[in-house]
């Protein structure tokens, strides 16, 4: 769907508007099935975003067109709402917008065809580890999985590359918070004592900031890929 579509939508010049969002989901399904890629379908992306939306009554308050706009976003990234941390829609006053999650950017990235693997990991204080930096980078990590690990105390992200060639990227918990702080959505959830993924999914949001990190050193093609789905 275009942006002159949306916006007709939103400041209702379009005939007939849905007053609501599973009527405009309904109605729009065939925008939304011409957003999607191959790996996904029209009947498969409104299910999904319906059970979102239906799971969070504060996205029944907001403007039907930004909850649509959402999943149309959502649609063109080839990703589903709600569906294992790939992306998250959030409600904020009477405005929807879209979040990707950590898996939505281990999604993108692997499908660039550059990456052979890729994945992030928080170290936990009873964890056995080793940092190294210089000529060698890397690091050695053994969890601790038999009761409880302890805090976090640090993450870091690695991307092994197609051809070779590996990229590691290490975070301490504060710069980790410290970017969590900056977040707009989580100045915004304070003043109005919401919650936002960074309440509810700590850890996933700490392993989408090392991927994040770790993106700006991968092959110019991963960062064309990824850069619509930094929010």
């Amino acid at each position: 769907m275009s942006t002159s579509q949306l916006k007709a939508i939103a400041t209702g010049h379009e005939q007939k508007k849905p007053n609501n969002f599973p009527a405009m989901l309904e109605a729009y399904k065939g925008e939304v099935a011409r957003a999607l890629p191959r790996h996904l379908n029209a009947e498969t992306m409104t299910r999904v975003a319906l059970t979102c939306f239906r799971m969070n009554p504060k996205l029944a308050e907001c403007q039907p067109a930004s909850v649509f706009a959402s999943v149309i976003q959502a649609s063109q990234l080839g990703l589903r709402p709600g569906m294992l941390g790939e992306c998250y829609l959030i409600p904020y006053k009477d405005q929807c917008t879209l979040q990707i999650g950590y898996q939505g950017m281990l999604e993108l990235v692997r499908r660039s065809g550059l990456v052979d693997s890729i994945g992030a990991y928080l170290v936990h204080e009873r964890d056995e580890y080793k940092v190294q930096f210089g000529t060698d980078p890397g690091v050695t990590h053994i969890q601790h999985i038999e009761g409880d690990p302890g805090q976090v105390k640090f993450g870091y992200a690695v991307a092994k590359l197609k051809g070779g060639g590996t990229h590691v990227e290490v975070m301490t918990l504060d710069e980790i918070n410290r970017i969590r702080n900056r977040s707009q959505n989580v100045k915004n959830a304070k003043k109005w004592d919401k919650e936002t993924p960074w309440d509810t999914d700590f850890e996933e949001m700490a392993k989408k900031t090392a991927i994040r990190r770790l993106w700006k050193v991968l092959p110019v093609s991963v960062e064309k890929t990824m850069a619509k789905a930094i929010v």
